[in-house]
């Protein structure tokens, strides 16, 4: 098994799902009644880091992410995810891809890669960011604006899932749910300072006020790890017989909740049902496996409701 590893000045940051999907009540049957369209990135090159930083699973998150979401209700997502992937693609590809949304349809944007936290903010890193340089990488702040201008203005029904490196912190502590009651000690790394976590914190924050402006839903959002937690790949993780590079361990577990995670048997996969699945999974299979040093718990927000995620109808 196989640590994606921090590096000075960039964590790892992978599996950022931001998608706006059709409401359904945690008791009540779900059910689909408009189109739902996905944009997934994933970046596992980066030009201004040594090679033994580039991330490996990346891409193929967002590949296999791909297949299940076509296979359970989605159109065809458009996919960002070969290559070297700049600012400016990414800014623009959000942009073009929120153009093509109708009013209240389903929007998912998936991003997959390096994240940065210093001690004022956080950010997503694209191919052509550099350390020394947070306006080569994206902001919260800045994010946050994106999906206001492009995506929010045609549809408000959001969920978050980040399977990343320190992802809590984008969940406000007194929102947050652990299904799992943690039985070990939280890894801190040496590689990151106290600010700059709570600076991560600060992201999270930001994000939730952004998202709740003029009374809009708040999203629901997943993540990974805890505020102080890293995540991890795994290298024998395959989904599919030709993946070579492996998933990261919560992804690979959320997108296996498509076909194990239907709790009540409706033909639905909630927001909830695939957090839960993934959260027990990632402990029974990850955390009594690896002890204290390593393990981490799912958290999940999003006030009195739940979405869809995977429909098997």
């Amino acid at each position: 098994m196989k640590k994606f590893d921090m590096i000075t000045g960039f964590a790892r940051l992978t599996g950022f799902v931001l998608a706006a999907s059709l409401l359904a009540a945690c008791s009540m049957p779900s059910t689909i009644t408009s189109e739902r369209r996905a944009l997934l990135i994933g970046i596992n090159d980066y030009i201004y880091l040594p090679a033994d930083n580039q991330l490996h699973s990346a891409e193929n998150d967002a590949t296999e992410l791909n297949k299940i979401l076509k296979e359970t209700g989605w159109l065809e997502p458009e996919m960002l995810n070969n290559g070297t992937i700049g600012k400016a693609d990414i800014k623009n590809k959000i942009q073009d891809f929120g153009n093509h949304i109708d009013n209240g349809e389903t929007a998912l944007i998936y991003f997959s890669g390096h994240g940065n936290i210093d001690d004022t903010e956080a950010y997503m890193v694209a191919s052509d960011s550099t350390v020394a340089d947070v306006n080569s990488q994206i902001s919260v702040t800045e994010f946050s604006s994106w999906i206001q201008d492009y995506i929010y203005v045609k549809t408000e029904n959001i969920i978050l899932i980040i399977d990343a490196c320190f992802s809590g912190s984008f969940i406000k502590e007194s929102d947050s749910v652990d299904l799992i009651e943690p039985e070990y000690d939280i890894y801190t790394s040496n590689t990151v300072s106290t600010p700059a976590l709570a600076g991560m914190s600060e992201y999270a924050s930001l994000l939730a006020k952004n998202f709740n402006m003029g009374g809009r839903l708040n999203p629901i959002i997943i993540s990974a790890a805890g505020a102080s937690e890293e995540s991890y790949e795994d290298s024998s993780l395959t989904i599919s017989e030709d993946s070579q590079s492996g998933q990261g361990v919560f992804t690979y577990y959320l997108i296996e909740s498509a076909k194990k995670g239907d709790t009540n048997k409706d033909g639905y996969i909630s927001c909830t049902e695939a957090y839960t699945y993934a959260s027990k999974s990632v402990d029974k299979n990850w955390n009594e496996y690896n002890g204290n040093s390593r393990a981490y718990y799912p958290h999940i927000s999003g006030g009195l409701r739940d979405m869809v995620l995977f429909d098997l109808h």
